[in-house]
């Protein structure tokens, strides 16, 4: 589902259903897979380290200093939690990406291929850190429950 629609959203029915034949509460799944669908992005975060990369790359600029990693971190933070979980979501963070780090507009086009590229493969990490997340909570739950 994730790589037929490139939408952390449209995941959801099927996050559920493999949520409930793994065991996980129905309580916990019905909070958990839908919020990461909307808040949850760690394909996302990846996604965009790897554009600025290849940005950087595209300017012969290195991605070195403390300060281009620590607004690397924020954009990445940024972007998962920012975007939509709609396909190509990732657009947005592409134009801050060029806009924070001052690169010229030619790199924008290059990083939007390269973010169409890795959205499939994103939104899959992004779903089944859904289900995982889902899983730790359900078991920590459990362990709270004996106590």
């Amino acid at each position: 589902m994730a790589l037929g629609t490139c939408s952390s959203v449209a995941t959801i029915p099927a996050n559920r259903e493999a949520a409930g034949k793994m065991g996980i509460s129905p309580l916990v799944a019905d909070m958990t897979i839908p919020l990461g669908a909307a808040l949850h992005k760690e394909g996302s975060a990846i996604a965009a380290v790897i554009k600025i990369a290849v940005a950087f790359a595209l300017v012969s600029r290195p991605v070195t200093g403390t300060d281009t990693w620590i607004l690397a971190f924020v954009i990445a933070l940024l972007v998962s939690i920012i975007e939509g979980g709609i396909p190509n979501g990732g657009y947005v963070g592409q134009m801050l990406i060029v806009s924070t780090y001052h690169l010229p507009m030619e790199v924008l086009p290059v990083i939007m291929i390269i973010g169409t590229l890795l959205d499939p493969v994103a939104t899959l990490l992004n779903a089944t850190g859904d289900t995982a997340a889902g899983l730790l909570i359900d078991k920590w739950l459990v362990k709270v429950e004996k106590k």
